[in-house]
């Protein structure tokens, strides 16, 4: 059971075993109706590795260093069996092809950073969740083109999540816990790096950011945010995008639909500037990234004020 506490929103206490179901859905999905290869069969160990990290938690609390470690062990296992990395950055800010170790450890960073990043934006009834279906049937659309399998594990991931919302997108009857965020997370991350591997230019990418903008922005300036304060970027607070919108006056049914509207109108800007514009990627990521900054200095200055 989720306990309450100040910094967090609700107020009962809820089962936080939502993942179980999520995991089930997904996997037996992609086990049901894609041929596994070589690629497949580790991804799903690493995921599997992944759910029971996350069980673990949420029965009991384990330390964030150890749950660091099973990512970058979850993530490595998937890189090396499969050789499945970032390797270029297909002209992007002048980036290209990158040496074999710049691959690795870029690959790495960018799984473990989306992995907590959904885990970190998971606050809010419905949040992670919403933010999941919109992200993995976009990615499943783009990935069809290119790998059906991973577009069906797209879909097996969205199907799972929507079930799940269910009980989960008003007052909570479930949370899907660490076990459905860490395996949410690590998989919106594995197929979106897929999507920047198999686009022949940085379109790829700038829609892989465009999606997870709000939830990497969020990470981002929060771990700023606490490093500054001289804590552990880990700490649990009440300083994400979410708290300060309801700490704000917004009621929790507003907060999730700012914030679905914001990822929504980010997606549909990236996938218009380089599908149906054909913006330069270089000039795509810019106007994303000053977007970015924009929701940084308002949560910046909501915050602020807050405290005073």
């Amino acid at each position: 059971m989720d306990s309450f506490e100040k910094r967090k929103i609700h107020h009962l206490l809820t089962p936080r075993l939502g993942g179980v179901a999520i995991f089930a859905g997904t996997f037996s999905g992609i086990l049901i109706f894609t041929r596994i290869d070589n690629f497949l069969q580790y991804f799903l160990v690493s995921i599997l590795l992944l759910f029971f990290l996350g069980v673990k938690d949420d029965l009991n609390e384990i330390k964030t260093w150890k749950k660091l470690i099973v990512q970058i062990l979850a993530t490595s296992l998937l890189i090396y069996e499969s050789e499945f990395m970032l390797t270029s950055f297909k002209g992007l800010l002048g980036f290209d092809y990158f040496y074999l170790p710049v691959q690795y450890a870029l690959t790495i960073i960018y799984i473990v950073a989306v992995t907590n990043a959904i885990n970190f934006i998971d606050g809010l009834d419905g949040l992670a969740a919403s933010i999941g279906v919109i992200i993995s049937l976009i990615l499943g659309f783009y990935l069809l083109r290119f790998n059906s399998m991973l577009a069906i594990a797209c879909i097996c991931l969205g199907g799972s999540l929507l079930g799940f919302l269910r009980y989960n997108i008003k007052e909570s009857a479930v949370f899907m816990g660490d076990s459905g965020s860490l395996i949410t997370g690590f998989m919106v991350a594995v197929l979106s790096l897929s999507l920047m591997e198999t686009t022949k230019d940085a379109s790829g990418i700038v829609i892989a950011f465009s999606l997870l903008m709000l939830p990497v922005t969020d990470l981002v300036r929060v771990v700023f945010l606490r490093i500054f304060q001289r804590t552990s970027p880990f700490t649990p607070g009440r300083d994400h995008i979410h708290h300060i919108l309801i700490d704000s006056g917004f009621t929790k049914r507003k907060t999730l639909l700012i914030i679905l509207s914001i990822t929504s109108f980010s997606s549909l800007t990236g996938i218009a500037m380089v599908s149906i514009f054909h913006f330069d990627p270089n000039r795509a990521i810019f106007v994303l990234f000053v977007f970015s900054i924009l929701i940084t200095i308002y949560c910046e200055f909501k915050r602020r004020s807050l405290f005073r």
